[in-house]
C-alpha cells in the first residue's frame, strides 16, 4: 500500500513538473521574410500555446512538437520580436524577425482584359499582393480576392468610370499607369417595355431592356423611386413613388441613361 501510494505520488510530481515546463524561444529560422512566408520558431513548453505574435500581430500557427511551432508571418506585421503565448506564461524571443518585402515595392505590371463592363471580372498582375486590403477602379472599391503574391482578380464595381486601378497592401499602394475603360455591355442602355402600364402609387413595375447592371436610379416622370431592385441586366423591378404623376420611366447606369418611349400611366389611390 505505501508503495502504490509513493509511485502515485511520483507520478503526480512528475505530472505537475511537466505542466510547469519553462516556456522559452531560443531560435526562429528564416530570420526575415514577408508577409505569408513560414517561419519555423524552436524552444521549449509549446504545448498548449494559444497565440504566437510578431511584433504584436497575431499569425496562424500550428504546434508541431513542445520545442517547435510553424508559423505564418501575418498581413500587417512588422519588424520585431516573436512572442509565443499559453495560458499561464508568455515566452519573447530576444532576437526581432525582419518583416521584408517580396522582390522589392508593390507593383502593377498589367492587367487583363483592359476593358470592361461593371460586374466583368479583372485579372492584375505584379508583385507584393499578398495581404491586400483594397482594390480600386479609378477610386471606386471593388470586390476583390488575391490569388497569389502576384495575382489579384477583381470585379470592375457599380459606378466605377475609366481610369486608373489601385491596389493597397502592407507592401505599399500603387496605381497602373495604364487605364482600365469601363464599358457597356453589348451597345448601350435600352428600356424595350414596362409591365404593367400604369398603377396607383406603391405598384411593382417590371422594366426590360439592356444593360441595367449597376443601375443607381429608376424614376416615374421625373420622381425617383425609393425601391428598385437590379434583377438582372436586362430586368428592373421598382416601385411606383407616392409622389408620381404620369410620364415616361427614366433609369441611370453606368452604361448610361435611358428614357421609356411609352409613357406610365398613375391612377390616383382611390378613398375608402
Amino acid at each position: 500500500m505505501k508503495i502504490r501510494t509513493y509511485l502515485l505520488l511520483v507520478l503526480l510530481l512528475s505530472l505537475v513538473f511537466s505542466l510547469a515546463e519553462s516556456q522559452t524561444i531560443t531560435t526562429f529560422s528564416p530570420n526575415s521574410g514577408p508577409v505569408a512566408s513560414s517561419v519555423t520558431i524552436s524552444g521549449s513548453g509549446f504545448i498548449g500555446a494559444t497565440r504566437v505574435l510578431f511584433n504584436t500581430t497575431a499569425a496562424v500557427f500550428q504546434v508541431v512538437t513542445s520545442s517547435s511551432i510553424r508559423a505564418t508571418v501575418p498581413a500587417g506585421a512588422t519588424t520585431g520580436p516573436i512572442s509565443v503565448i499559453s495560458p499561464t506564461r508568455t515566452a519573447r524571443s530576444s532576437g526581432f524577425f525582419t518583416v521584408t518585402s517580396t522582390g522589392g515595392s508593390i507593383t502593377i505590371t498589367g492587367f487583363s482584359p483592359t476593358s470592361g463592363p461593371v460586374a466583368s471580372r479583372v485579372g492584375i498582375s505584379g508583385t507584393n499582393f499578398v495581404g491586400a486590403t483594397r482594390v480600386l477602379f479609378n477610386g471606386v472599391a471593388s470586390v476583390f480576392s488575391v490569388v497569389t503574391s502576384t495575382s489579384i482578380n477583381a470585379t470592375v464595381p457599380a459606378g466605377a468610370i475609366s481610369g486608373p486601378i489601385t491596389v493597397v497592401a502592407p507592401a505599399g499602394t500603387v496605381r497602373s499607369t495604364a487605364f482600365f475603360t469601363v464599358t457597356s455591355t453589348g451597345g448601350s442602355i435600352t428600356i424595350t417595355t414596362f409591365s404593367p402600364l400604369s398603377g396607383v402609387p406603391g405598384t411593382r413595375v417590371s422594366i426590360n431592356g439592356t444593360n441595367f447592371v449597376g443601375a443607381t436610379r429608376v424614376l416615374f416622370n421625373g420622381v425617383a423611386s425609393t425601391s428598385f431592385q437590379v434583377v438582372t441586366s436586362n430586368l428592373i423591378t421598382a416601385t411606383v413613388p407616392a409622389a408620381a404623376t404620369s410620364g415616361r420611366i427614366t433609369i441611370v447606369a453606368p452604361a448610361g441613361t435611358v428614357v421609356s418611349g411609352a409613357i406610365f400611366t398613375v391612377n390616383p389611390l382611390r378613398s375608402l
